[in-house]
């Protein structure tokens, strides 16, 4: 167990306040011991690098807020803000550690509006992963909302079994709904034996369907606008799902890294 002295500056100042980094309570002495083992002495992260670490991609200046530290759950949980430089735009990420679970929890994620659709939460997360895999966590939890129930499905993320089961009937009805423009470049009775035997694995599935279909919040002056299938679904008819990343699972980091390349 690391034992730093008095006189230590590290120790010392740590885990205290500065320019960049608050803390909601002091710190003791048994959460400090258990960052300076799992985080300090093998990966070099103070809480302030920790921040840095899973914001890596963030522009400009940060200020990273931790809810606590706690040594005896084995966990932390923090927010990070930041602001676009130059702007009034503004973003934020709060993430969550559960060492003894060993998955990190990807609580809340906000992009102001005028920065939307410029890959910045999806940079985010994939900071989130690699910080991941870097200090050997198995998994990254979130619930997925709006852009978020398609996005994290490209990403390679999955919903568990109870938000596959409430999805499955959605999936089932939006086929039929589009069956005409789904045929013949699809078999759609087969597709639909498959959902219905199918796991959350399907969702991959589902996304992955490129066959245009009329959106119905696209606004469009004459008609609806066409966009994917996979697209529609997730955007349009899809619920909220809570769901994960496996970082062990090979076929979900080649997901990543293939939307990664892509992106």
């Amino acid at each position: 167990m690391a034992n730093f002295g008095e006189n230590d500056w590290l120790w010392s100042q740590m885990f205290e306040p500065g320019n960049r980094i608050k803390f909601e309570r002091p710190v003791d002495e048994k959460s400090r011991q258990w960052w300076t083992e799992k985080f300090y002495e093998p990966f070099g992260l103070t809480p302030e690098g920790m921040a840095d670490l899973i914001t890596k991609s963030a522009p400009g200046e940060k200020l990273a807020l931790y809810h606590y530290i706690d040594g005896q759950r084995e966990a932390f949980s923090l927010r990070v803000d930041g602001d676009f430089p130059g702007t009034q735009e503004f973003w934020y990420a709060r993430r969550e550690l559960d060492l003894r679970g060993s998955a990190f929890n990807a609580e809340g994620m906000t992009v102001s509006d005028a920065k939307h659709g410029g890959g910045y939460g999806r940079a985010l997360m994939r900071d989130l992963i690699d910080a991941g895999k870097l200090i050997g966590i198995e998994r990254i939890k979130l619930r997925a909302e709006r852009i978020g129930r398609y996005v994290w499905v490209k990403m390679g993320f999955l919903p568990t079994d109870d938000s596959w089961r409430q999805m499955r009937k959605d999936a089932l009805e939006f086929i039929v709904k589009h069956q005409s423009r789904l045929e013949p470049t699809l078999n759609i009775r087969e597709l639909m034996t498959r959902i219905v035997t199918g796991g959350p694995e399907m969702v991959r599935v589902l996304a992955s369907i490129e066959i245009e279909v009329p959106s119905e919040q696209i606004p469009s002056r004459f008609e609806a606008a066409p966009i994917p299938f996979g697209k529609a679904f997730f955007l349009e008819a899809a619920p909220d799902w809570t769901g994960s990343l496996d970082l062990k699972n090979a076929e979900a980091m080649k997901i990543v890294e293939s939307y990664r390349k892509g992106r």
